[in-house]
Parts: C-alpha cells; structure tokens; sequence
C-alpha cells in the first residue's frame, strides 16, 4: 500500500475524481453506452468527455481517475487521450479494465528499474501517476480511501 498523500486545495489547484470513462468502447449492443450516454457515436463520446474534463479540470489541478479509462483502445490511442488532457496531475487507480494502459506500464517500469516483472507505486509517466489498486489520501483534512472497486472493510472505517 501506498503512504498517505495529502492534498490541499488552493484557488489555483482544485482535486476532481472521475471514474469509468470507457473512451473508445464501441460494443455490438443495441444500445451501446455511448448511446446511453447522449452521444452519436464512439467518436463523439471521446471528444466529449475530453472537452468535458477540459472545460472543468484546469492545467494545475489534480483528477484523480477511479479506473476503466479506456476500452478497445490501442497504446496509440491511449496516447492520443492522454495528450489532449490538459490537466499535469492526473493520478490513475486500477479498474478491471487496463488494457492497453497496464502494458505502457509495465513497459515502462521495466525501462526505469530493468525487471518487467515487479509493480512500482507511485510510478510518474508523462501526465499521469500510476498508484495500483488503492490508493488512501486526505483532502483538505478528508480521509478518504480510492479504488475501483466496492469494499467491505477499510482503514478507519469507523
């Protein structure tokens, strides 16, 4: 597990959280999720969500991303969403669907300390920190536990 990272906010740097973005998911469904979420096409949902996050999440301020940022999506692509994210200080948690982020990942810790087969957190790659699966940080003196995932029992659950 990872220490506790504290973050205080500042009329230049607020902290946002978001979760499930699934860009570029593109299902066989009749009513596939860029349709349930009011948009024409896959295409639309990305530029979408991208301008949304834009229009919200200013350059110094810290979004936090609760998993599944993309689906179906090559590293390529990945790159291309993460460069037109204006936000520097994206901190990324696991969800059950990384792919093709975990390989970036896993290549480049594997670059850094020389062993494809070992986890590094937190681990720096351009505007994002990776921090696993959990992540505990306090805001402005809020405890507060991330992840993507529902949980039973957690620190300082009382």
């Amino acid at each position: 597990m990872n220490r506790l990272l504290k973050f205080n906010q500042t009329k230049d740097s607020r902290v946002y959280f978001s979760s499930d973005f699934h860009l570029n998911h593109n299902p066989h469904w009749d009513n596939p999720i860029w349709k349930q979420r009011g948009f024409d096409c896959v295409l639309d949902m990305n530029n979408g969500i991208i301008n949304s996050i834009n229009n919200t999440v200013r350059v110094n301020d810290i979004l936090w991303f609760l998993g599944d940022f993309c689906l179906n999506t090559t590293e390529e692509l990945f790159e291309s969403f993460i460069s037109r994210i204006n936000c520097q200080n994206i901190y990324m948690v696991w969800g059950n669907h990384n792919n093709p982020v975990n390989k970036i990942y896993t290549r480049e810790v594997a670059k850094s300390m020389g062993s494809d087969d070992i986890e590094v957190y937190p681990f720096k790659y351009k505007n994002i920190t990776f921090v696993g699966d959990y992540q505990e940080i306090s805001v402005d003196g809020q405890f507060i536990i991330l992840s993507h995932y529902p949980i039973y029992v957690f620190n300082k659950m009382s």
